[in-house]
C-alpha cells in the first residue's frame, strides 16, 4: 500500500551535517569560491588590515564572493544579498553561515572599487592561460543601459530658479505669519507648526541652491545624473560598449560612455585590446553605427583591420541609390569629381565641419541640362560634393565590405556581440545601474562583464 511523504519537522541527526555537503560539486558557488581563492590579497589589491576594537569585521574576500555570486544570480542590491544570506542555501554556504547586513555589503562595494574592478582583469588572465582568447575575430557593439536616476527628475536651470523663487516667497509669507501670531499672542501649536514648515522651506531652498551649482545652464538634465543622456527606448541612460572574442565568446574590452551613439568608439575599443593583449585582433567587426570617415581613417592609420557595415543612408546594393555620394569618384590629376553620369564637378570652396575636419566642396556646372537631375539633386545651383581627406579610407572599406568572403565573415557579428547583450540583460537580468554617475556606471559595467566571462568559464576547469 502506498503512502505520501510528509515533512518531519522534528527530525534530529546523530551526526551533524557538514557545511560542505550543502551544495553539489559542480555548483556555480563553488566556482566563484575557487576563483576568488585562486588569487592572493595582493592580486585582488586588498590592503592588509590590522586588528582593532569592536565587533570583528568580515573578510573582504568573503564579501567579494557574495557580490560575485549575487550578480551571477541577478541580485544587485545590498538588501537583496543580505536577504539571500539568510534564505538561500548557496549564499549561506558561500558566507560560511555568516550574515553580513546590507550596510556592510554596501560599504564594501563603495570602498573597494579597485578590488571589484579586478574581477574582469583577473578573469582575462585566466582566459589567456587557458588559451581562450584567439585574437582572430572580434566584434564590438554598444547597448543602452538605464541609469540609476529617473528621467522624471530632469529639469532646466530656469525651472529650478522659478521653483526657488516660489519657495522663497512662501518662506517670507510664513515668517510674516509667525511674526503676526507672536504679536497677537496666539496659541503655541499653530506657531510651532509654522516654525516647522519654515525650517523645511529653508532646507528646500538650500537644496535647490546645490542643484543650481550642478546643472548645466544650457541643457535639461537630472542634476544627480549629469552624464546620463535621454536614450530612445531606455529613458535616461548610458551607452555600454563591449568587444567580444570569437574563440570562446569572452568579453575582452568594455567601456561606458555618455554619447548617444557609437560613432567615436571603434578605435578606442580596439586600443583597449591592444593595451591588454599587445596586438589587435586579425579582424574586428562592427555595425553601421561605427561607420564614420574619421573612425575608418584612424583605424587605417593604426593598421587596425576592421570590417564595418554600411553607414546610415549608404547604399548596400549596386542598384540602390545610383546617385549616392559613394558613386562619385575623384580624379586627382585633373582635381575634379566625376558623377555617375560622367559629368565633372569642379572645385568651389573649402569649409570646416563641426568635428574640425576641413573638406573641399565641388559643384556641378552642367546639372541644369542633365536628364537625370531630378534623381540626383534638388539644388538649383547644381549637385555639390564634399571631398573629405578621409574619403580614401571610406572607399577602401566599401570595397573590402563587398568581397564575398568578408560578407560571409560579417555574419559572425550578430551571434558574437548581440548574443552577449542578450545574456547580460535576460539571463543575468542586468538592465539598470544601481549607483549614480558615469564613474559608478563604468565600475558596475566592468564588474558585470567580468561576471559574464566567469559564467562562460564556469563550465571549464581552471588550470592548476
Amino acid at each position: 500500500m502506498g503512502y505520501d511523504w510528509a515533512a518531519d519537522y522534528g527530525r534530529t541527526y546523530l551526526m551533524p551535517p557538514a557545511l560542505d555537503d550543502w551544495i553539489g560539486p559542480d555548483h556555480p558557488a563553488r566556482f566563484v569560491r575557487s576563483f576568488v581563492e585562486r588569487f592572493s590579497s595582493k592580486e585582488w589589491q586588498i590592503e592588509e588590515r590590522r586588528g582593532g576594537f569592536g565587533r570583528p569585521a568580515y573578510e573582504e574576500e568573503l564579501l567579494l564572493k557574495l557580490w560575485m555570486y549575487a550578480y551571477l544570480r541577478g541580485i544587485f542590491s545590498s538588501r537583496g544579498v543580505e536577504r539571500a544570506c539568510r534564505e538561500m542555501v548557496p549564499f549561506m554556504w558561500l558566507a560560511g553561515e555568516h550574515r553580513p547586513d546590507h550596510n556592510t555589503l554596501w560599504r564594501f562595494w563603495t570602498g573597494h572599487q579597485r578590488t571589484i574592478g579586478r574581477v574582469f582583469e583577473l578573469g582575462l588572465d585566466v582566459s589567456r592561460e587557458m588559451e581562450l582568447v584567439g585574437l582572430e575575430l572580434q566584434a564590438v557593439d554598444g547597448t543602452k543601459i538605464q541609469a540609476c536616476g529617473s528621467p522624471r527628475s530632469m529639469t532646466t536651470r530656469e525651472q529650478l530658479e522659478r521653483r526657488r523663487e516660489r519657495n522663497h516667497q512662501r518662506r517670507l509669507e510664513i515668517e510674516r505669519a509667525i511674526q503676526q501670531a507672536e504679536e497677537r499672542e496666539k496659541n503655541e501649536p499653530e506657531v510651532g507648526g509654522l516654525t516647522e514648515e519654515l525650517q523645511n522651506r529653508k532646507r528646500l531652498e538650500e537644496k535647490i541652491d546645490e542643484l543650481l551649482e550642478k546643472i548645466d545652464p544650457n541643457a535639461r538634465q537630472n542634476p544627480f545624473e549629469k552624464d546620463a543622456r535621454p536614450l530612445k527606448g531606455c529613458g535616461l541612460g548610458y551607452n555600454a560598449q563591449a568587444m567580444v572574442d570569437d574563440t570562446a565568446g569572452l568579453i575582452v574590452a568594455e567601456a561606458v560612455v555618455s554619447d548617444a551613439n557609437d560613432q567615436k568608439q571603434l578605435v578606442p575599443m580596439v586600443d583597449q585590446v591592444v593595451e591588454r593583449f599587445g596586438q589587435p585582433a586579425a579582424e574586428t567587426l562592427a555595425d553601421g553605427g561605427y561607420n564614420t570617415e574619421r573612425a575608418l581613417a584612424e583605424a587605417e592609420e593604426k593598421n587596425y583591420e576592421v570590417l564595418v557595415a554600411a553607414g546610415p543612408g549608404e547604399p548596400t546594393r549596386d542598384d540602390q541609390k545610383p546617385y549616392h555620394s559613394t558613386r562619385f569618384t575623384h580624379d586627382p590629376i585633373r582635381d575634379v569629381v566625376v558623377c555617375p553620369a560622367g559629368k565633372d564637378l569642379t572645385f568651389e570652396r573649402t569649409k570646416r565641419r563641426k568635428n574640425g575636419t576641413e573638406v573641399r566642396i565641388f559643384r556641378g556646372r552642367e546639372c541644369r541640362h542633365c536628364p537625370v537631375r531630378a534623381a540626383c539633386t534638388r539644388d538649383p545651383r547644381g549637385r555639390s560634393f564634399d571631398l573629405s581627406p578621409h574619403r580614401g579610407a571610406v572607399m577602401r572599406q566599401r570595397e573590402k565590405r563587398g568581397l564575398p568572403t568578408n560578407r560571409q565573415r560579417y555574419k559572425r557579428r550578430m551571434p558574437l556581440a548581440e548574443r552577449t547583450f542578450a545574456v547580460i540583460k535576460r539571463q543575468l537580468r542586468f538592465t539598470r545601474f544601481k549607483a549614480r554617475g558615469l564613474a559608478n556606471a563604468a565600475l558596475e559595467w566592468n564588474f558585470i562583464c567580468g561576471i559574464f566571462n566567469l559564467k562562460l568559464l564556469a563550465a571549464l576547469p581552471l588550470p592548476a
